[in-house]
């Protein structure tokens, strides 16, 4: 699938790139030159597709929405 757009985005101290598809995909991935880009979103779904369709990933581990909401609760209070 051609990409429309990429984007560079920092979400919570952490570098996100978003690709965009032309056919209205998006795919969100943490940067790591070292080992490989994983998919990766803090502040929302990793894949959203144009049907709606949506899947939650931390560091490339699919996640259920429920999951992935206490993970980063966890997460945001150690940061308080």
């Amino acid at each position: 699938m051609p990409k429309e757009s990429i984007k560079i985005e920092t979400i919570y101290g952490v570098k996100h790139i978003c690709n965009k598809y032309k056919n209205g995909d998006e795919t969100w991935w943490l940067e790591n030159r070292e080992k490989g880009d994983k998919r990766h979103r803090e502040n929302g779904p990793a894949i959203v597709s144009k049907n709606g369709e949506k899947s939650w990933y931390l560091n490339n581990i699919n996640l259920s929405e429920c999951e992935f909401n206490k993970i980063l609760i966890k997460k945001r209070l150690k940061r308080l």
